[in-house]
């Protein structure tokens, strides 16, 4: 077997490892729950099903069995003695749910394990038949199967696709779990539960995985570079599962939500009516009341009545007021009671006398002197519920003076407990209670829809914060979720009535309200499933014919990959003179490779947001016409072809025509543009330069700018180096002309101290002490012209190489100190100065910028020459875009012979003036330093000299 057949195999084994352990993971940790009796562990969270200890130790043992399997090989005797236990344990286990269809108890316990509480609808030891039968294929599986796929595919490819159709079966469970609505829960067969699922699931992924290379060996060969359309299938199907699932759940979800939605907005319409309806009804009851309090004729006939003799009290006048009273469905009785609280006249049908909280309540009211309401209570004498109102009466002359007490009893049954037993929709659960708080409970005012004799007898402990009851007491308003009086959890709106102690409650069972969902969840269930199955099938179409344009899309990529390559070795073997005629070739080299007929190649400068054209296509100009030609053209004044800058990214437009608001319009005889790709070219985070090719006869794809971006980079690097290169060439002809330079000027010293050594030996031994003085003066001058020479060379040197920290500086403070520096000569030749007057901030080393000043302008002082009025000019001016420094004078001039020469180490054009000749030498380096150039300009002798420089890198902070 070839060593990476061998390796793609061992990976294999090693993912099939980790599904067995997966699966004994979950088995062990239902194990431990069970240990600690906690029930939505076993359950996932579902208070019905539980896994059960048999399935917990026949999936430790499957487990266990696949794992050896897995990593000792089918033909280890250790692992055929698992496949025979596997086959055995799933015979014996389909024999017992063959016998028990219903589920069957084995007795057996695992040590200490005891039911969870609360969980008593299934016994904790029943197997589903469901999760029998699939033990009993997993056994046959393993043990028949599997050892046989090596003798032949169409056995490995049959182990694959039961493996195959157990995962998406259980599968399919799994997900009715997370929709919340088991499957065969309510039919003849119980399903397995949630943790069961996940075990079968890791241990057919097991065996799955393991089928796979008998299967489909040629899907694990090295230089395959595809996958066959099988394992194509299996990892499509593998990655439409979490996506159909998340589609189902989000599905259900969205179901469960507007369900919600819909029932918790008719609870609070419910709601809003009954305790708005109850509110206006106890005002009906107070609106009678108060027909009675503080009217002076209705309090003088009562006290009429209560100053008649019995005789006369029968056909009183007190009898027709309360006439309306008596004939008012609501009132079913009606005291008078005298200011001592005795009973005067009464109107009752069973006879009896004021009930205790009506004789109560009238006292309250005669202290308080307002209409007063007696809450709900039940008679002692006959235990009817009932309600009162009770009205203070007073003398017509002397309000203060209590006449008597009207008590209207009222009878809920004959209008509040009816409206708020009614529910105006078809419900099997739903109710509405009316509850008060008394004490440290809870009371129910009303019979409760499941105990018929529950009115001012239910009471729930105020520590019960998860019953709506409770929670409406508390002050609690809206809607809630809890668990009511039978701990059956349900969906509550309250509210409070205004003016009373009473709270509304109208809830519903949560499974009425989930429970047209079921049938929908099951629909989604069997939608998923057809989708799966439907999804392998067109994924199977799709990864065949994917496979042929997979193959022709390599072939093509190949080639580009070739022509590339190609194109980069013929940059690379170009042998051009400068960069400019290596990437006038790269360039058509990138034409040939993109197809384009048009392409061009622009420097970019950051800093200025500058473009400066480099290269551009030969068959570019004589199809242009432009008038204005310009190689040099701001960011600010580009159309779409400046937005790879602006984007950083490369812009493919393949209809140029078509209407853009980037596009400004073509310039004056631009040749016209059909299709279009530009990229930035990338250097340390900067983009250094832009590259574009256009009007290729084939739209641009990514393709054209993966390799038109390569290819640039590439470029680029090669450029770098051919620019490199460049450089230090120059450096080293600087080295070769400082070293004769420094050879030649230094030799002249030294051969004079070497002579007059001679010449001083010699005058020794003669005794000439004259001789000696004037040898001994000669070798003094020359070796101080040597340590001249030799500190003005370490200072030309240091330039370059010790930089002092930068800081701003303004133009105007720099040439104020070189002026200073140079005033004594200034003054001596009465030289006129012309300071700028330009306001420029340099960043650099200062006390180099001032050398750079001093040396100008005492060179310019030295050679001022004759001149009757010496003039000396300095400032900053702006020429081609960039800021151009210069010192300027009237003297001698400059021959044009020297112009070139004069900034050479040790050069002078009078040999007899003084300083050393490097001067001018070292304001070049100091400038080359900042990235600048420095140029003399002068009409020739006696016309004066210019001398002009650049400072890229002190002018570009200022710009940032």
């Amino acid at each position: 077997m070839p060593e990476k057949l061998k390796n793609d195999s061992e990976r294999y084994r090693t993912v099939a490892r980790i599904c067995c352990s997966a699966a004994a993971a979950v088995a062990l940790m239902v194990w431990l729950a069970l240990e600690l009796g906690i029930p939505r562990v076993p359950s996932q969270g579902h208070p019905l099903i539980l896994m059960a200890p048999s399935t917990v130790l026949a999936s430790l043992l499957y487990a266990g069995a696949a794992f050896l399997i897995a990593g000792q090989g089918r033909e280890h005797r250790v692992a055929r003695v698992c496949l025979a236990a596997m086959l055995l344990c799933g015979a014996l286990v389909a024999l017992l749910s063959l016998c028990f269809p219903h589920g069957w108890y084995s007795g057996f316990q695992l040590p200490a394990a005891r039911p969870p509480v609360g969980v008593t609808q299934t016994p904790l030891d029943n197997m589903s038949p469901i999760t029998a039968i699939s033990f009993l294929v997993a056994g046959c599986a393993f043990s028949v199967l599997l050892p046989a796929a090596s003798q032949g595919k169409r056995r490995a490819r049959m182990s694959f696709w039961v493996a195959l159709l157990f995962l998406a079966g259980y599968f399919m469970l799994l997900l009715a779990y997370l929709l919340g609505t088991p499957m065969f829960y309510d039919g003849l067969l119980f399903p397995p539960s949630a943790t069961t699922c996940l075990a079968f699931m890791a241990l057919w992924s097991a065996f799955l995985v393991l089928s796979l290379p008998a299967a489909w060996p040629d899907a694990l060969l090295p230089d395959g570079g595809t996958r066959r359309s099988t394992l194509a299938l299996m990892a499509g199907f593998v990655l439409l599962v979490p996506g159909l699932l998340g589609a189902g759940f989000f599905y259900h979800r969205n179901m469960e939500s507007e369900r919600l939605r819909e029932v918790q907005g008719r609870l609070s319409a419910i709601a809003d009516l009954k305790s708005g309806e109850i509110a206006h009804w106890r005002e009906e009851r107070r609106i009678d009341a108060s027909f009675f309090h503080q009217n002076r004729a209705f309090s003088a006939i009562v006290e009429s009545y209560l100053r008649a003799s019995p005789r006369g009290r029968g056909e009183h006048a007190l009898h027709a007021w309360l006439a309306s009273v008596r004939a008012n469905r609501n009132y079913d009785g009606l005291y008078l009671l005298d200011g001592e609280g005795r009973d005067r006249l009464g109107y009752s049908p069973d006879k009896d006398p004021p009930p205790g909280p009506l004789i109560e309540g009238a006292a309250q009211a005669l202290r308080s002197a307002n209409i007063g309401f007696v809450d709900l209570y039940r008679d002692r004498l006959n235990g009817k519920i009932s309600m009162g109102v009770v009205v203070p009466l007073f003398d017509a002359l002397n309000q203060r003076r209590k006449v008597a007490v009207l008590a209207l009893r009222i009878d809920p049954e004959q209008y509040l407990f009816p409206f708020v037993r009614v529910w105006p929709t078809v419900s099997t659960t739903a109710e509405s209670l009316l509850v008060r708080r008394e004490g440290n409970h809870v009371l129910f005012l009303n019979d409760v829809r499941f105990n018929k004799e529950s009115a001012l007898r239910l009471r729930i402990p105020m520590d019960r914060g998860e019953v709506p009851a409770v929670m409406a007491v508390t002050g609690r308003t809206g809607l809630v979720k809890g668990v009511d009086y039978r701990g059956e959890p349900v969906l509550a709106s309250l509210r409070a009535i205004p003016d009373s102690p009473w709270h509304l409650v109208s809830r519903i069972d949560s499974h009425e309200v989930y429970g047209p969902l079921r049938e929908r969840v099951r629909i989604t269930v069997a939608l998923i499933a057809a989708l799966l199955v439907s999804a392998v099938g067109v994924a199977a179409f799709v990864w065949k014919k994917r496979n042929l344009d997979f193959y022709r899309q390599s072939e093509r990529d190949a080639r580009r990959h070739r022509e590339r390559l190609q194109c980069l070795v013929n940059v690379l073997q170009y042998q051009g003179d400068s960069i400019e005629s290596i990437l006038d070739y790269a360039l058509a080299e990138m034409l040939g490779l993109t197809g384009s007929r048009y392409g061009y190649i622009f420097y970019y400068n950051e800093r200025k947001r500058l473009f400066t054209l480099c290269s551009w296509s030969g068959n570019v100009m004589p199809d242009c016409a432009l008038v204005d030609f310009q190689e040099q053209c701001p960011l600010e004044n580009t159309g779409i072809w400046g937005e790879v800058v602006r984007q950083r990214t490369a812009i493919v437009i393949n209809d140029f025509s078509a209407p853009n608001p980037l596009k400004t319009g073509y310039p004056e005889g631009h040749v016209a543009l059909t299709r279009f790709l530009t990229v930035p070219v990338i250097d340390q985070g900067s983009i250094v330069a832009v590259a574009g090719v256009a009007n290729k006869e084939t739209e641009y794809d990514d393709s054209d700018v993966t390799q038109f971006s390569l290819l640039m980079d590439a470029v680029w690097k090669v450029a770098e180096r051919k620019r490199s290169e460049d450089e230090l060439r120059q450096r080293n002809a600087e080295l070769e002309r400082f070293t004769y330079t420094v050879s030649h000027d230094l030799k002249s010293p030294v051969v004079t101290i070497s002579a007059f050594l001679g010449y001083l030996e010699a005058d020794m031994k003669n005794g000439d002490q004259e001789r000696i003085g004037k040898d001994i003066g000669y070798i003094r001058t020359a070796a101080d012209k040597m340590g001249f020479l030799l500190g003005e060379l370490l200072e030309f040197l240091r330039v370059g190489w010790v930089i002092s920290n930068p800081v701003w500086v303004d133009f105007q403070d720099l040439v104020q100190e070189a002026l200073q520096l140079v005033a004594g000569p200034i003054s001596r030749r009465r030289v006129r100065v012309d300071v700028p007057v330009n306001r420029i901030m340099l960043f650099g080393d200062r006390s180099r910028l001032v050398e750079v000043f001093q040396n100008l302008v005492e060179n310019a002082v030295k050679y001022m020459g004759d001149q009757a009025d010496p003039f000396i000019g300095i400032g900053a001016e702006q020429m081609a875009g960039e800021t151009v420094l210069f010192v300027r004078d009237n003297g001698m001039g400059i021959d044009q012979r020297y112009r070139e020469n004069i900034f050479g180490m040790f050069n002078k054009l009078d040999v007899a003036s003084e300083g050393s000749g490097l001067g001018l030498a070292l304001v070049k380096r100091i400038v080359e330093m900042y990235g600048g150039r420095i140029w003399v300009e002068s009409e020739g002798e006696g016309n004066g000299s210019s001398f002009r420089f650049t400072l890229p890198k002190a002018l570009g902070r200022s710009g940032e």
